[in-house]
C-alpha cells in the first residue's frame, strides 16, 4: 500500500516486504520482516510525527490526520503478520499454548508406549490410548529418556536449527510408526537420529512442543548457537503480542514530545516578534 500527500514523499509500507524478499531466502522472510519493522517503526513514527506536528506549527506539509492514518496502517500490518505466524520466530520464546508441552510428551514420550516393535501392541496403543489415528507418521522416544528430550530445548542439550527449532547434540533411539487411513499400523521401525524439536517457553520453562521430521539425520552445526531464548526476548515478545497497543503508546508519547517542541517553537517565535 502507498500513502501519498501533496507536500510529502510517498510512504511505502508494503515495500518493506518486497525488499526483504529480494535480500533474504523465503524461509526467514516472516522473521526478518517482523523484527526489522519493529526496530524501524519507532524511528519511522518519530520522524513522521515530527514532520506532521511541525506542519501544524508552520502550516505546511501533511496534517496530523495523515499521521494517524499511517500509524493505523502500520499497526494493522503488524497485527496481521503476527496472527499469521504459525510459531515463534526464535526458540524458547513465551507461548500462550499452555498445554503444548504436555501434549508433546503425551504424543511422543508416553510412559504407556510399547517397548517392542509388535504392530498389534502399537495399534492398540494408538487407537485406544492416545487416539492419534489422524497422524500417518508418529515417532516415540522411550519414556526413560524424558529428561534428555526436555534437555534438547536447553543450551546443554541442543543447538538452534532454524526459527523456533533446536536440534539435539546427540542422537536418540526412537520408534517410528506408520498408520494408514483406516488406523491400521502398517510399519514399526526403530531409528537412531538427531532430534529436531520446536521449543517454546511454557510456564517459565523452555520445553519441546513439536517433533520435526529429520529424514537426512541433520545434526547440529558447529557455528550454531546453543538453544536458548533471544537476548531481547521481553521486548520482542511485547511488540509481537501487542503490536497495536505498542504502536498506540508510541504514537501518544511521540505526539506529546513533538507537540511540546511545537509549543516551545511557537513561544520563541512570539517572543522574537515582540
Amino acid at each position: 500500500m502507498q500513502v501519498s500527500t501533496p507536500h510529502s514523499n510517498t510512504v511505502l509500507l508494503t515495500n518493506w516486504r518486497l525488499i526483504f524478499i529480494k535480500l533474504h531466502p523465503p524461509r526467514v522472510h516472516v522473521e526478518v520482516t517482523l523484527v526489522f519493522k519493529l526496530r524501524s517503526s519507532p524511528k519511522f513514527l518519530l520522524e513522521t510525527t515530527e514532520s506532521c506536528c511541525l506542519s501544524r506549527c508552520t502550516g505546511k506539509g501533511p496534517t496530523m490526520l495523515f499521521y494517524f492514518m499511517v500509524v493505523l496502517c502500520v499497526s494493522s500490518s503488524l497485527a496481521d503478520d503476527y496472527k499469521n505466524l504459525e510459531h515463534n520466530p526464535k526458540p524458547c520464546m513465551k507461548s500462550d499454548k499452555k498445554r503444548a508441552c504436555e501434549s508433546f510428551l503425551f504424543k511422543h514420550v508416553n510412559e504407556h508406549a510399547p517397548t517392542s516393535l509388535d504392530q498389534n501392541q502399537w495399534q492398540n496403543f494408538i487407537r485406544n490410548v492416545i487416539n492419534t489415528c489422524d497422524r500417518p507418521v508418529q515417532s516415540f522416544v522411550p519414556f526413560a529418556e524424558k529428561q534428555q528430550v526436555l534437555g534438547v530445548c536447553s543450551p546443554s542439550g541442543g543447538k538452534i536449527y532454524r526459527d523456533h527449532l533446536c536440534v539435539s547434540k546427540v542422537e536418540f533411539s526412537f520408534t517410528t510408526v506408520r498408520v494408514d487411513n483406516n488406523c491400521i499400523v502398517t510399519s514399526v521401525k526403530s531409528e537412531k537420529k538427531y532430534l529436531i524439536l520446536g521449543c517454546d517457553e511454557i510456564k517459565n520453562q523452555c520445553c519441546p512442543v513439536h517433533f520435526e521430521s529429520n529424514p537426512k539425520n541433520v545434526g547440529p552445526a558447529d557455528h550454531s548457537s546453543d538453544c536458548k531464548a533471544p537476548a531481547l526476548q521481553d521486548h520482542v515478545e511485547f511488540a509481537l503480542s501487542r503490536p497495536s497497543l505498542g504502536l498506540l503508546v508510541l504514537t501518544l508519547l511521540s505526539a506529546a514530545f513533538i507537540c511540546c517542541k511545537c509549543l516551545l517553537k511557537s513561544k520563541k517565535s512570539a517572543e522574537h516578534k515582540k
